[in-house]
């Protein structure tokens, strides 16, 4: 596919430069997080302390071509339009890449919650395996596009490997979500009513995290560049996506304060519950161990 002969900057060179921008605010806000993390969570075990670290750095892998790609759009190529439409920066690739890792380390982790709460391997493998495959789909990605020559041409080509890695990424997401928040909902035959906020809270927690903010940017991604190939509103779309899943990532381990604060006061109220009343039933231990378990 060739360059459009009619330049419209705003959908193309605009709609990446939006993306990137974004990007780095969400990468700043990352990094705000990360070091809350360190700071409150200094016992947490050293394998999950590396993987933010990991995801972190990969963030910022992911950033900093991502800038190098803007400034060669906007300030190398200032003045000519068509050839930086053309000749598309290297450092997209490197950014994709980055990006694409970044996101298999989060959903890796999610996936893991699955095995930590059921015990049971089969939803977790399911899902490791779309994480292999979708990284083996980013590598291809990146390896491709250190060849491109028009970023155009590279669409017509290789768009069956973008949505297919993009379909992937959003069934497993979807994969994700389902399969935790159908288990925290079976705890809540299982446990205490007192304990049931817990759990809701968690399920509509679950929900944010997972699906509405960081698996929702993988299919806007999609949808833009399956509906309109002249422009690149889906790469800007797909910039931001690695920033998304990252803080989502790093808001779930934060939050466990606030959890925790929660379940703190469980064994006092579950204890004295009773509709109201001080005299009504007490709540079993097993209840009571149920719900720290949950949280």
């Amino acid at each position: 596919m060739d360059p459009p002969t009619f330049f419209n900057p705003h959908p193309t060179i605009g709609a990446c430069e939006i993306g990137v921008l974004i990007t780095y605010a969400l990468f700043g806000v990352a990094t705000v997080q990360a070091y809350i993390y360190y700071g409150r969570f200094p016992n947490d075990d050293s394998k999950l302390k590396a993987l933010v670290t990991f995801v972190w750095v990969c963030l910022l892998a992911g950033v900093v071509p991502a800038g190098h790609a803007i400034y060669t759009l906007t300030i190398s190529n200032f003045g000519q339009f068509f050839r930086s439409l053309g000749l598309a920066p290297k450092s997209l690739g490197l950014s994709f890449f980055a990006g694409g890792v970044t996101v298999v380390a989060v959903q890796g982790f999610f996936s893991y919650r699955i095995y930590a709460l059921t015990k049971k391997l089969y939803i977790p493998m399911i899902s490791w395996c779309m994480l292999f495959v979708r990284l083996l789909g980013t590598t291809a990605i990146f390896v491709t596009a250190l060849q491109m020559t028009s970023l155009f041409a590279y669409q017509e080509r290789w768009g069956w490997l973008l949505t297919t890695v993009w379909c992937i990424s959003a069934a497993n997401d979807l994969t994700i979500t389902a399969a935790l928040v159908a288990n925290l909902i079976s705890h809540r035959s299982h446990i205490h009513k007192r304990t049931v906020v817990l759990v809701d809270k968690l399920v509509m927690w679950t929900i944010d995290w997972n699906a509405d903010k960081a698996g929702i940017m993988t299919v806007v991604a999609m949808v833009c560049f399956v509906t309109m190939k002249d422009n690149f509103i889906w790469l800007g779309v797909n910039v931001i996506a690695p920033g998304v899943f990252s803080n989502s990532f790093l808001a779930s381990l934060n939050s466990r304060a606030k959890l925790r604060a929660m379940n703190d006061s469980l064994p006092i109220s579950t204890l004295n519950f009773a509709a109201g009343s001080p005299s009504g039933p007490r709540a079993s231990v097993e209840q009571i161990s149920k719900g720290r378990q949950i949280a």
